[in-house]
């Protein structure tokens, strides 16, 4: 029994990320402020495991609960839904819509750029505020890297400093980069349960928000 106890306790300090990794090298700098993309992030799926469980960083996974269960996660990150929590391309769906930019050309900039992402309730940033610290790395991921994108334009846009931002890939798939699940060698990957079960959770808590007038 005492054995069973122990392997159980290991397993629950693994897979909370509440291991003591010592990952004490210096976190590589982005080459620009404001990059958002996963082709250019010095931290991706090959080298992230290095750069797992800090203190110096905050760790957000923006899948969908339902992608979380079917597809796995990382060890380590927070799970923020970002479409039923943080942005939307719709109204009062979410924190924040999503709108297309027209930039001083008169050019169109499709939605999810800096400058594009509308509060829909008074409590919109002071929200983001909490859940985002401005103090420490932001390390996001996603299902192939387009939500981390998004999340770190709207950081931006609300003052946080794009140099801690960064947009370390997808998950299950990725445009032009590994997944972390597609590596081999990956320590801290739990596997998903596929799709066995009918998930749908719904998040009612803008209803308690102010509607932006």
């Amino acid at each position: 029994m005492k054995k069973i106890i122990c392997m159980l306790l290991c397993f629950i300090t693994l897979y909370s990320g509440c291991d003591k990794n010592n990952n004490t090298k210096d976190i590589p700098s982005k080459i620009k402020t404001d990059d958002n993309s996963t082709i250019n992030s010095p931290i991706n799926a090959r080298n992230l495991d290095n750069y797992l469980f800090r203190k110096d960083v905050q760790y957000i996974d923006l899948r969908s609960t339902k992608m979380i269960i079917e597809e796995g996660y990382v060890a380590g990150f927070e799970f923020i839904p970002f479409y039923s929590i943080i942005a939307s391309f719709r109204e009062n769906e979410a924190l924040y819509q999503m709108k297309e930019t027209i930039d001083e050309n008169g050019d169109s900039h499709s939605a999810g750029q800096i400058g594009g992402f509308i509060a829909q309730y008074e409590e919109s940033e002071s929200i983001i505020n909490s859940i985002f610290k401005k103090d420490k790395y932001i390390f996001l991921i996603s299902q192939g890297g387009s939500e981390s994108a998004y999340v770190i334009n709207l950081l931006i846009q609300l003052g946080y400093n794009g140099n801690l931002l960064y947009n370390v890939g997808g998950v299950s798939n990725s445009e032009g980069v590994e997944s972390y699940r597609s590596i081999e060698n990956n320590k801290y990957y739990v596997e998903g349960q596929g799709n066995y079960f009918d998930v749908s959770i719904e998040y009612d808590f803008l209803e308690n928000l102010t509607p932006m007038n």
